[in-house]
């Protein structure tokens, strides 16, 4: 059996970076488990044994019929539940896993969600999402030059830090560069980057159709990450953060070059961008809040990607 690339891509990412299991894999998605485990070894996954139990198995049923009694439960509701029933896992992880549970037969029997916790358009797991994005920034005039300048954007969904990094074009190549200097940055990644719907040469239009483009999936596959374009109010975390960045950083500023704006943009990300209050809880900083947050972040391959121009 043929499995398509993005099929390949979620099959290494549920079982590097979801924990699942090969035979978890093969029924969600539909594929033979031994052409599960085949993707597995092609990609230089060690296989654990496929028999290992979750934390949450045992208390499966008593969850399943929990949720159809009390649709409506809330997950730390459930949470306390569960622990006065022996689960010792996190109640972060825990919240993933019946949001899961929680879609599944709304998706089988075509209803609707049974939750507006299920429904969230945003999530605030730690180490969870980034929004990715593309933006104009007029021109840039160099001796007697004057030439066009990109800002390449990312924000973490749960603690808000920024990455903003200045290019010239918005080719494959920055776009991909812009990924791994932030990762690099960061020193790690969030399990899923949402795109906005931008012009970019990582993006693809088949008629009205916009898709991953196939060199973006093959740079997710490598670092594991699930690339998803985003959709209504999923867009507003990254808009917003470009509307700070033109007010806050971009206003009355001079740049002798490219290396210049760059070196005021990190400086800004790590003192300004980060001293600010985190959203979610005004305790905190950005910085704190990253700090908290980069333990959950997906660990970066040991081998690089080419960069090469494409």
């Amino acid at each position: 059996m043929t499995i398509p690339p993005e099929l390949e891509a979620d099959i290494v990412r549920y079982y590097t970076v979801e924990k699942w299991r090969v035979g978890t894999i093969a029924r969600q998605l539909h594929v033979h488990y031994t052409n599960v485990e085949r993707v597995l070894r092609q990609a230089g996954v060690p296989l654990i044994d496929s028999s290992r139990s979750s934390l949450i198995d045992p208390l499966l049923p008593f969850i399943r019929q929990t949720l159809k009694k009390f649709p409506s439960i809330t997950a730390s509701q459930l949470h306390l539940m569960v622990k006065e029933r022996g689960y010792i896992g996190s109640s972060s992880y825990f919240r993933y896993l019946i949001k899961y549970y929680r879609l599944r037969p709304a998706i089988e029997n075509n209803l609707p969600l049974l939750s507006a916790e299920a429904n969230s358009p945003l999530t605030t797991m730690l180490g969870e999402q980034a929004q990715v994005a593309w933006a104009n920034f007029d021109h840039i005039n160099i001796g007697s030059a004057r030439h066009p300048l990109k800002a390449f954007v990312i924000v973490l969904q749960w603690s808000h830090r920024i990455f903003l990094r200045f290019f010239h074009e918005a080719s494959t190549e920055n776009f991909l560069r812009g990924h791994v200097d932030a990762f690099e940055a960061w020193g790690g990644l969030p399990k899923v980057m949402l795109y906005d719907n931008v012009k970019n040469d990582a993006l693809e239009r088949q008629g009205n159709a916009i898709h991953i483009h196939p060199v973006l999936l093959e740079f997710s596959s490598h670092y594991r990450f699930e690339p998803r374009l985003s959709k209504g109010k999923e867009r507003s975390r990254v808009e917003n953060t470009v509307r700070y960045i033109r007010e806050s950083f971009f206003a009355s500023r001079s740049f002798i070059d490219i290396a210049d704006i760059n070196r005021q943009a990190e400086a800004w990300c790590l003192e300004q961008a980060d001293d600010r209050p985190c959203h979610h809880d005004k305790t905190l900083t950005v910085r704190e809040a990253f700090t908290k947050e980069k333990h959950w972040l997906l660990e970066l391959p040991s081998n690089s990607y080419s960069l090469n121009e494409r």
